[in-house]
């Protein structure tokens, strides 16, 4: 998880306890003896201890599945916004960062081209591909312009005048539960055209920024605050920046691409495993921390800003559908069909990310399970293709481990596969 993150983000905290010299303070005079200064000789004293929320067991088992891939998995337990799994690949083992050879080893790992340094799980931005279609769902319930019954075609996509925002071969019309369990483009395109277009608003850019304002109540587009250093905000963009990109006569057809989490639209793992939890809660979430417990701090509200529960602008009614469909996607039919845990009810859905870098990237946020769910997960898996290729079996056996500590997994040839794949 990269701890010294964590020593960073505490320290000037922990040094606030009256009487307290913190372990970092003893690196002073690591390796190199005693200072000679005496105003520096202390006897060295332990500081409080840091409780975090992450599972041992959850995290080394998602440190196999994810071997020989780039990507980033995040969990979190959705009542406390605790994270249970932070993990991180390429990786680097923190031990080799101590003593004489520090910088030596540092300025290798900066140096390689795999880049084992950098925090992909809050750092690295990326299209959320298909995941967003659930957020957008929510939004055009709320603005009245998508039912549960509503139906949509498709004809291979979507296509208006010159535009075209193709879409898999899939059976329809669809209602709302078959276009999330299916994941059908040209069904999102109309629901993006229908609320930003709306005749209430009378003008797109008033539609659009409706839009925004729900979007940034799910936390997209700023700091979710998590007790890490250097989290991204990701990027939902303003009409301004729509404006600058666009010129000042775009319309909805302009920016259709951003119906299915494409365009300028860029979320972290973090947050997408956060869209993840708040679709659990059924509209509401706590900031993600991955510290549970810091001894000695009793009174100084250190955790206060994460026992402060946030609320999206959906109201908690419009969740049930959306649900009903994220929990069709594992099972035959759906488009994660195969990767499901047998006696275990998982609502996923996938997301298969353009990528102008490379192949795509294979995206997949869940949640179990149904009712009174106990993990949200994200996984990323860079240039990994289809959601359902990687980024679903990873996930759905890590939520099968940690709801059924202990017990071996029903799905052996798929572990197998994942702990022995390499995707160059």
């Amino acid at each position: 998880v990269g701890i010294t993150g964590i020593e960073r983000y505490y320290e000037k905290q922990i040094r606030g306890i009256k009487g307290v010299k913190t372990v970092w303070q003893d690196r002073t005079y690591t390796e190199r003896g005693v200072v000679q200064d005496t105003q520096f000789n202390y006897p060295s004293t332990a500081g409080p201890d840091v409780i975090s929320s992450l599972d041992f067991d959850l995290q080394e088992y998602g440190r196999l599945l994810l071997n020989g891939k780039k990507g980033s998995i995040v969990a979190i337990e959705p009542r406390t916004g605790e994270v249970i799994a932070f993990i991180n690949n390429p990786d680097y083992d923190p031990n080799t960062m101590v003593g004489r050879e520090r910088a030596k080893t540092f300025k290798s790992l900066l140096r390689d081209d795999q880049k084992p340094l950098y925090n992909r799980a809050v750092k690295g931005i990326y299209p959320p591909g298909s995941t967003f279609k659930t957020v957008m769902a929510l939004i055009a319930m709320q603005e009245g312009v998508l039912s549960p019954e509503t139906t949509h075609g498709c004809a291979g996509g979507y296509r208006l005048g010159s535009i075209r925002v193709g879409c898999h071969p899939h059976g329809g019309p669809l209602d709302l539960r078959g276009s999330i369990r299916i994941s059908c483009n040209s069904y999102y395109c109309q629901v993006f055209r229908d609320i930003i277009d709306n005749p209430k608003y009378g003008d797109v850019k008033l539609g659009y920024a409706a839009l925004e304002k729900h979007l940034r109540s799910f936390g997209l587009g700023s700091q979710l605050n998590i007790d890490l250093l250097g989290e991204s905000r990701g990027n939902i963009p303003s009409v301004a920046q729509l404006n600058r990109r666009h010129g000042d006569r775009w319309k909805s057809s302009t920016v259709i691409s951003l119906s299915i989490g494409q365009g300028e639209i860029l979320l972290t793992p973090l947050q997408i495993c956060n869209v993840a939890a708040i679709i659990a809660n059924r509209g509401w979430y706590y900031a993600p921390h991955l510290v549970k417990k810091i001894d000695g701090y009793k009174d100084t509200g250190w955790d206060r800003k994460y026992k402060i529960k946030k609320f999206t602008t959906i109201n908690p009614t419009y969740f049930a559908t959306i649900i009903d469909g994220m929990s069709d996607v594992a099972k035959p039919g759906g488009t994660a069909n195969g990767t499901g845990i047998t006696d275990i009810e998982i609502c996923a859905k996938t997301g298969t990310a353009q990528n102008p870098h490379g192949k795509d990237h294979s995206i997949y946020m869940a949640f179990s399970p149904k009712d009174n769910p106990k993990i949200a997960i994200a996984v990323l898996v860079e240039n990994g293709g289809f959601g359902a290729t990687w980024a679903a079996p990873i996930a759905n056996l890590m939520i099968e481990k940690y709801l059924k500590p202990g017990v071996e997994t029903s799905k052996p040839a798929m572990e197998e596969r994942l702990k022995t794949s390499v995707i160059k």
